[in-house]
């Protein structure tokens, strides 16, 4: 089978259950925390959180400094390390593809990143090691765009996804119930608007840093 062969295929996805303190994917309450990219890795399973874990969690404070005295905005590339196995590059870029096809939010939309198939840094690393090898463009171009929707899972979306489906939308609604249930989803799709359109630009950027994106 080809390398991106399945991006997009659809594969059914494990159920994750959520918990509410500690780690959101295992539950368990000892992290490593990197300063430099502002992130509590769970000890346990590996999950990347962006914000501290609630609950009575131990944390390892990583030393993030380069070896060579620079400071932390000099460091290392989080992407410069060693590359990872084609094997397991092919694998996260196409479970990350089936999770946006099966539980990921409609156009616009948001969804918890706990239903991610690996932390969005592991899932970052392996898309963008896959768009270094990309010769075809089309392949490329999904690739972007699948690199800067990771924007659009955030933590603490819960079990439902944010935004509107428009081919599923309202269907046994009458008119008023419809316009009522359309501005509710509206003006939740607002509370989440900033932090993922902030991310996304941060995404964009990175990816114009590597000289993967153009203008």
């Amino acid at each position: 089978m080809g390398l991106f062969d399945r991006m997009y295929s659809i594969k059914n996805q494990e159920t994750t259950q959520q918990y509410d303190e500690g780690c959101s994917r295992c539950g368990k309450l000892q992290f490593d925390y990197d300063s430099y990219f502002d992130e509590y890795a769970c000890v346990d399973c590996g999950w990347t959180m962006s914000e501290k874990p609630n609950g009575e969690i131990e944390i390892n404070k990583k030393n993030v400094a380069a070896s060579d005295g620079q400071p932390p905005n000099e460091a290392k590339d989080e992407f410069e390390s060693q590359d990872m196995p084609l094997e397991e590059m092919n694998e996260i870029v196409q479970e990350y593809g089936s999770a946006m096809i099966n539980c990921g939010p409609p156009p616009g939309g948001v969804a918890d990143v706990s239903k991610l198939p690996y932390p969005k840094s592991k899932i970052k690393k392996a898309v963008i090691q896959a768009l270094q090898l990309a010769d075809d463009p089309i392949m490329a171009t999904s690739l972007k765009g699948g690199y800067t929707q990771l924007s659009e899972w955030q933590e603490g979306v819960g079990d439902a996804n944010i935004g509107l489906n428009l081919s599923t939308f309202g269907v046994n609604m009458d008119t008023s119930e419809r316009e009522k249930a359309f501005l509710e989803r509206q003006s939740q799709m607002k509370e989440w608007k900033d932090k993922v359109n902030s991310e996304f630009d941060s995404l964009r950027a990175d990816l114009l840093k590597r000289g993967l994106w153009e203008e």
